[in-house]
């Protein structure tokens, strides 16, 4: 094979691979655009917080579902993209689409009763985590490093009927450089507050 011929081909399979990396990035942010984009119908809304722009409503089919107002646009596509991710690998509360609300795009997912594990001191009394919930919020967050999934700000959504979900991904990234046991201390500090607040039982 002579040199001319060696450097056509090696240009060839460059192109190629910038083309198949170009054409994979697109489909991407297609994707990414579609699930933030996609329109769903809500009623019978109900006012949950105004400092935050939380609601309820129902579907057609009557689901209850919650709807999110998020602080701008880029948090909206951002959070969207998370929870369709997660909802791949059996994580979070189902994500519907978006809605207009008070002038604005709105996310909707599931209706998830509950308190947020980063507040237990404001939990309703009678909920606590049982050894079952703290082996599930383990095998979640196990999950999340399997896939390289950095966590950020991470929280769930527990009740009292021991349901554990994660909630809120916005700012979780994909990042490879951390370790199991840095994923097992971001959960270690939400034990922490709760053992502190005597709301977990053996």
């Amino acid at each position: 094979m002579t040199t001319r011929l060696r450097s056509a081909l090696i240009l060839i399979i460059c192109l190629l691979c910038v083309q198949s990396s170009w054409s994979a990035s697109r489909a991407c942010h297609s994707l990414y655009h579609q699930t933030s984009s996609l329109t769903v119908l809500v009623q019978d809304l109900n006012l949950l917080s105004t400092q935050r722009g939380y609601y309820s409503g129902h579907l057609n089919n009557g689901q209850l579902v919650f709807i999110k107002i998020p602080r701008n646009p880029e948090s909206l596509a951002s959070e969207a993209a998370w929870l369709t991710r997660l909802n791949g690998l059996g994580l979070g509360p189902r994500y519907h689409g978006t809605t207009m609300l008070e002038g604005k795009r709105a996310l909707v997912m599931d209706f998830v009763p509950g308190a947020i594990t980063q507040f237990p001191m404001a939990a309703p009394a009678d909920i606590v985590l049982t050894p079952g919930m703290i082996r599930e919020m383990k095998r979640q967050v196990n999950i999340l490093y399997e896939n390289q999934i950095w966590p950020l700000d991470l929280q769930f959504i527990v009740n009292q009927k021991r349901q554990v979900v994660i909630t809120d991904p916005e700012l979780f990234k994909l990042n490879s450089s951390y370790t199991k046991e840095d994923y097992d201390k971001i959960l270690t500090q939400i034990l922490i507050l709760w053992k502190m607040d005597d709301r977990i039982i053996d």
